[in-house]
């Protein structure tokens, strides 16, 4: 019984949403891009498209301190960024 119980303990730990929510980010890492793609067809072709671009940044202690979304458009044959979202963290310690 003591030894099922021991197993549930990870599972237990998983549900809290103080635990779920927190990511273990490599040691100096600063920022992750995201692109993601589309595929379209253009003139008979398909190609892949430029979608979205969303972007995370972290402080010195790892800590998400910023997360920006972009819609990339593609007008006369310049790409452009429209920002859709951002939303930054202020951390103050005592």
């Amino acid at each position: 019984m003591g030894m099922m119980l021991l197993g549930l303990f990870p599972w237990i730990g998983g549900l809290n949403p103080a635990l779920a929510k927190e990511k273990k980010i490599p040691q100096g890492l600063k920022t992750i891009t995201q692109l993601n793609y589309m595929f379209g067809e253009k003139s008979g072709e398909y190609r892949k498209v430029l979608g979205d671009k969303k972007i995370w940044r972290y402080d010195d202690k790892g800590n998400q301190i910023e997360k920006a979304s972009y819609k990339i458009e593609e007008k006369s044959g310049k790409v452009q960024e429209i920002p859709t979202q951002q939303t930054v963290w202020e951390y103050e310690f005592y």
